[in-house]
């Protein structure tokens, strides 16, 4: 029976031929269907009540509300890892106290904050400022050069059941005011 086949392959090279091609077109077209169903969505970041307060005991903060934003239909997001950090200039930068992390000191694998389809997730941030100088700008209240802030997070989507590989995201947002009460909104990008 094997040496009919080949047989008929023999006389008919053609049909070999062809259906060699169809068979890498339909596996081409595979790989790019699920490749467009599992490719990863756009996440959007912004700040929104960007503010400084003083406590007698603690000091000076810088406060503020990072919105993310999962803009796709169909794909959650889960945070493994959300880094927040806050620049002057392009060498002092102020890192948050609350830097979110849900498994690099071993303690544990599941996400730390999980996002459905189409939604938006808020977390508070808060900065102390231990620096002198820049604690006696804030206390005077004045209105001073915007400052940076760069998002760093390792996330990974799941569409249905369908997970995808870890990604790194970063976001810069500018010219953020912290004593300014006209400009409490920075978009990112």
């Amino acid at each position: 029976m094997m040496v009919d086949a080949m047989d008929k392959i023999r006389r008919h090279p053609r049909r070999s031929i062809l259906g060699a091609f169809v068979g890498a077109f339909a596996t081409i077209a595979l790989v790019i269907a699920v490749s467009f169903f599992l490719r990863p969505p756009r996440l959007v970041f912004s700040v929104i009540n960007a503010s400084s307060s003083k406590t007698e005991s603690k000091g000076l903060f810088m406060n503020l509300t990072l919105v993310a934003n999962n803009t796709s239909k169909r794909a959650a997001v889960e945070y493994v890892t959300l880094d927040v950090m806050i620049w002057f200039g392009n060498t002092e930068y102020f890192q948050p106290n609350n830097s979110l992390d849900a498994g690099r000191n071993g303690s544990t694998a599941t996400p730390l904050l999980v996002q459905q389809p189409h939604t938006e997730a808020r977390v508070e941030v808060t900065a102390q400022i231990l620096n002198v100088s820049w604690r006696h700008e804030f206390e005077g209240n004045k209105t001073i050069t915007p400052f940076n802030l760069v998002v760093m997070a390792t996330v990974w989507f799941k569409v249905g059941l369908l997970p995808t590989m870890t990604y790194k995201v970063r976001a810069s947002c500018d010219d953020l005011y912290f004593n300014n009460h006209n400009k409490t909104y920075a978009s990112c990008s």
